[in-house]
């Protein structure tokens, strides 16, 4: 298996004009945003978020980073609106038994993950099936073999530091968009990531995580997906599978001042 891919990467982005939220538990949306966002768009998205959003938004040091915070959680509430009939600023939010972020509502509502990094964002929404999604700017001046010391099973670490080191970033970002986005599927803490094998050894194949080092053959089983964002970054989603040879039906927007569901 080539040490940076899973499944062949999502390529195509489309146009959110006239989306329509999908209901069936085998879809997903994946939104990217990219940034900056004009500045009368910031401001507008900053009007719906709640108190508790500006605070966390305020904690940022840079102007960007709190720019990036306050789009990708106003588009999160306009597009879980959309779905759940429900104004905007209305949405309450509240964290699952294990501590996965959730809107509140009487009635069954959409998953979502969130992610940003330098310039680009990414908003994953599911019907039913949990998910989780991640996207990394690629630093050529990351310490990737000292993080994958921690953080990666042995096997992993192993496949890393064999490969030559003009390619070893973009190997170690790879799996690491992978490892993050099955945590966010799951909500899980960062101590069970060397128990997984993402995509360096012979556990990962076809999309779904299948076993990995320790404990990891009691993980329940993940569909992961590689996501093509765009030059330079690596990106990935993981669902939940709810039965067998589950494989999901991504559609990979772009979202854009005023993109909502139809």
């Amino acid at each position: 298996m080539n040490h940076n891919s899973s499944t062949p990467a999502i390529p195509l982005w489309d146009s959110s004009a006239g989306a329509t939220a999908q209901v069936a538990p085998d879809c997903a949306d994946i939104w990217r945003i990219r940034f900056p966002q004009p500045p009368d768009s910031v401001e507008t998205l900053a009007s719906i978020l709640s108190a508790d959003e500006h605070c966390r938004a305020a904690k940022f040091a840079f102007p960007s980073n709190r720019a990036q915070y306050t789009v990708i959680h106003g588009a999160l509430r306009i597009l879980l609106g959309s779905i759940m009939g429900q104004q905007p600023s209305t949405i309450a939010f509240d964290v699952s038994e294990n501590g996965k972020p959730r809107a509140i509502s009487m009635l069954d509502t959409p998953r979502f993950s969130l992610s940003h990094t330098k310039d680009m964002g990414l908003l994953a929404i599911s019907p039913r099936a949990e998910i989780g999604v991640d996207v990394e700017f690629q630093r050529l001046d990351f310490p990737c073999m000292e993080i994958a010391k921690r953080f990666f099973s042995m096997e992993e670490s192993r496949c890393l530091k064999a490969l030559p080191a003009d390619i070893q970033c973009a190997a170690f970002f790879a799996a690491w968009v992978r490892k993050e986005a099955w945590l966010k599927a799951q909500g899980a803490s960062l101590g069970v990531l060397r128990q997984l094998n993402v995509g360096m050894g012979k556990s990962f194949r076809d999309g779904t995580l299948l076993a990995g080092d320790g404990a990891a053959s009691d993980f329940p089983t993940i569909w992961l997906q590689d996501l093509d964002v765009a030059p330079g970054y690596a990106g990935a989603v993981a669902l939940e599978e709810p039965v067998n040879s589950f494989t999901p039906r991504l559609r990979c927007l772009d979202w854009q001042a005023g993109s909502r569901y139809g």
